[in-house]
């Protein structure tokens, strides 16, 4: 019953205590429509030789029948699963992208850092200035 509730197959209010509250109604409705999709009966077509049997119905309801709901539940379970495989592949597909684009940038930002580095001692000048010549020693 609680997971026909949570499923949304049954409604139900929930109490202060943490309990349900369902209605006659909705109860019977749930049980008589459960009770339309499942076969409790079946007639066999061949009527078998051995004349010493009875010709009663076969009753199946000691099997556990599916009704459509719990068919549909299952088919859309399955393709749900199977949604979420594909989805974790690709969440682990982008994961991967990630990491080899962030190690890309890093490798860019340290080859970015290394190129201002040579430019900034290319454009200062810390050579010893040359002492001038003087000329015709005047200078």
């Amino acid at each position: 019953m609680h997971k026909w509730v949570k499923s949304g197959k049954l409604s139900a209010t929930k109490g202060s205590g943490g309990t349900y509250s369902i209605e006659r109604s909705e109860l019977e409705r749930v049980t008589s429509a459960r009770k339309q999709v499942t076969s409790t009966t079946v007639t066999p077509d061949v009527i078998p030789d051995n004349t010493s049997t009875s010709n009663q119905p076969l009753d199946l309801s000691i099997y556990r029948t599916n009704t459509i709901s719990e068919l549909k539940y299952a088919a859309a379970l399955e393709a749900v699963t199977h949604e979420r495989q594909l989805l974790r592949e690709q969440v682990n597909e982008l994961r991967q992208r990630a990491e080899a684009a962030e190690e890309r940038s890093e490798a860019a930002a340290e080859r970015y850092h290394d190129s201002i580095k040579t430019m900034t001692r290319l454009l200062e000048d810390k050579r010893e200035p040359q002492k001038r010549k003087k000329f015709l020693g005047i200078f």
